[in-house]
């Protein structure tokens, strides 16, 4: 299993404002979160209805800004601060509201092998943009499909009518996934500069 560790967050203040923290990608997801406004969902609401309505929460509250924002040019936001900037009215990047979703997601059940966040290009209008968002398996068929809240967010499409990731052109194959527990590299490509791959767990 690979280690992917972002080296972008910069600290802003202090003898070591230029320093850069070198955190595990891992610790961005918290699987305890509750999130503020969702009462506890009712036993037996399917996972696909618990994660749309997470989708559609994180579309309503949430305002998309670049990273630049916060002075850096990569800026993983934990997803408390994601929910304390929300609510000061400033912009958050594409995943932090991923990472915020999974672990709203992973929180209210759903099961940690059915759900992860993913990062890679998607294309659109002719261009390539890196983006973060999340993966989810839908209970119907068992395949997986995108949630997005930014860049691309279909929120008004259920799970079980949401094109399947395989189907969905415009997101390319990813350069790396990961959960609370687990990263892993899903192509043969060398990750760059702020987020990379320190080595394989275990040695190696």
């Amino acid at each position: 299993m690979s280690q992917i560790r972002l080296v972008g967050r910069t600290l802003k203040t202090g003898p070591f404002s230029k320093a850069d923290v070198d955190i595990d990608i891992r610790r961005f997801v918290n699987p305890n979160l509750t999130w503020f406004g969702f009462e506890p969902f009712p036993q037996g609401t399917s996972f696909d209805s618990i994660v749309w309505q997470i989708q559609k929460r994180a579309v309503k509250f949430l305002i998309y800004g670049p990273d630049t924002f916060w002075g850096a040019p990569e800026h993983f936001l934990l997803p408390e601060e994601t929910i304390a900037a929300s609510k000061a009215k400033c912009g958050v990047d594409c995943e932090d509201g991923a990472n915020l979703i999974l672990s709203c997601c992973l929180a209210a059940g759903v099961p940690k092998e059915r759900i992860w966040c993913s990062g890679g290009y998607v294309k659109h209008n002719g261009k390539e943009f890196g983006h973060g968002y999340v993966v989810y398996i839908r209970d119907t068929d068992f395949v997986p499909v995108v949630i997005d809240w930014c860049f691309l967010e279909d929120s008004q499409i259920a799970p079980s009518h949401k094109k399947s990731y395989q189907e969905n052109d415009f997101y390319l194959p990813p350069w790396f996934s990961w959960n609370h527990e687990e990263c892993w590299v899903d192509t043969e490509v060398k990750l760059f500069g702020r987020i990379r791959n320190i080595k394989r767990e275990g040695g190696g």
